[in-house]
């Protein structure tokens, strides 16, 4: 039996910009990413990483002992993306989360309805019994995430799920957007593929604030105990066990090894490349907040501006009837 493994290396991105595109002004960044992990219910010592040019930090929390592993990992790119993974068994836990906070200012002298854009990369939650192994008694595993974007501290978006087995049953459960209709997480494994979400923002005078709040975590639990399987020989090789119950290849006869029972694990990742339009030569397009011209009254300083339009324009007009 393996553990769930992810790669968050599949967040890179190949282009992205820092200033939003027509009439936004970037006002303010502040990324931050933490983790947590324990086995057999010890904690691990969080290890974090930053920089300033270009921000980003990461922060990752790993141990592993005879009664169980666990490990989280987060992070969050300034230019780019972020992500968070978690993963457990035997007895141990992880946790991850990490946020993106980002001020824009609508300099464009005139009302703008904006809408915001925003690509969610694939990614999983699931439980694991290893084969020939069932849980027993109070034995668990549970893995969930919870995502949300929030603008101006108006929630536009938010998504959440869970799955649990325990020895009698699997619940499971989601909430918000759905990420994947198809995909009940029945069987103890939910996942999602990548996907694009808009949301409408509605109008933004000039000289307002759009502040974004993008914060996503995940978690994985496991509280289960050991079983035995074989392990295979045989005269030209086979695999035998180690004491803490990963399997190697090794000469040896057929011979009983343990290991843990089962694992659990999640994923999940929302790029956040900053522009003014989706780059369609991008793969995928990053994250964008887009605008058009209101079509309501014209603030009080366009107004004015168009005072002066005008009346230069009779001005001239005069002008050339004298000369004429």
């Amino acid at each position: 039996m393996h553990p769930l493994k992810y790669r968050p290396s599949l967040l890179s991105l190949s282009a992205v910009v820092a200033l939003l595109g027509p009439g936004l002004a970037n006002a303010a960044l502040l990324i931050s990413a933490g983790s947590a992990a324990s086995a057999g219910n010890v904690p691990a010592t969080p290890v974090t990483f930053t920089q300033s040019l270009p921000p980003y930090v990461n922060s990752s929390s790993s141990l592993s002992s005879a009664a169980g592993n666990g490990q989280g990992f987060a992070f969050a790119n300034g230019n780019g993306a972020y992500a968070v993974s978690s993963s457990a068994e035997g007895i141990g836990s992880g946790a991850a989360n990490a946020s993106f906070r980002e001020t824009f200012l609508n300099f464009t002298g005139v009302r703008q309805h904006y809408s915001l854009s925003f690509y969610i990369y694939g990614g999983s939650i699931g439980t694991t019994i290893a084969d020939g192994a069932t849980l027993t008694g109070t034995e668990r595993l549970r893995s969930s995430y919870s995502a949300s974007v929030k603008v101006n501290n108006v929630s536009v978006f938010s998504s959440s799920a869970f799955v649990e087995r325990t020895a009698g049953s699997i619940t499971h459960g989601k909430t918000g957007t759905d990420l994947n209709i198809n995909d009940t997480g029945s069987d103890g494994f939910y996942s999602w593929g990548g996907n694009y979400y808009t949301v409408d923002l509605g109008v933004v005078a000039s000289g307002d604030l759009i502040a974004v709040v993008a914060e996503v975590d995940d978690m994985a639990f496991a509280d289960v105990g050991t079983y035995s399987f074989t392990g295979g020989g045989g005269e030209n090789g086979g695999y035998g066990c180690n004491t803490d119950g990963n399997v190697e290849s090794r000469n040896s006869e057929t011979q009983s090894c343990q290991g843990f029972k089962g694992s659990a694990g999640a994923f999940y990742g929302d790029p956040l490349g900053l522009s003014g339009q989706p780059d369609a030569t991008l793969n995928p397009a990053p994250f964008a907040v887009t605008n058009t011209p209101a079509n309501d009254v014209p603030e009080p300083g366009s107004i004015a501006l168009i005072g002066v339009a005008l009346g230069a324009a009779a001005l001239a007009s005069r002008r050339r009837r004298r000369t004429a």
